[in-house]
């Protein structure tokens, strides 16, 4: 999705289940994040709302597009 190398991952993250990058999509600057639903179905836990927030935080200072990728596996019983 992003610009090949244009990927610059502001915070770790990968045991959350959220990962947020800054990168750019066709030149333009953006800040991405992405949540995996094989963590804990999706759900954010704290440290995911962690990454999550210092993302947004990023876009704001940067003043720049948030792209998210979010995908659930719940399940209603």
């Amino acid at each position: 999705m992003l610009d090949a190398g244009s990927l610059v991952p502001p915070t770790p993250g990968a045991s959350s289940g959220v990962l947020a990058a800054l990168g750019r999509v066709r030149g333009i600057p953006v800040v991405a994040f992405a949540i995996d639903p094989r963590v804990d179905g999706g759900a954010l836990s704290h440290a995911g709302c962690t990454v999550s927030t210092t993302g947004y935080a990023a876009a704001v200072r940067d003043r720049v597009p948030v792209l998210g990728l979010t995908r659930s596996t719940y399940k209603p019983s």
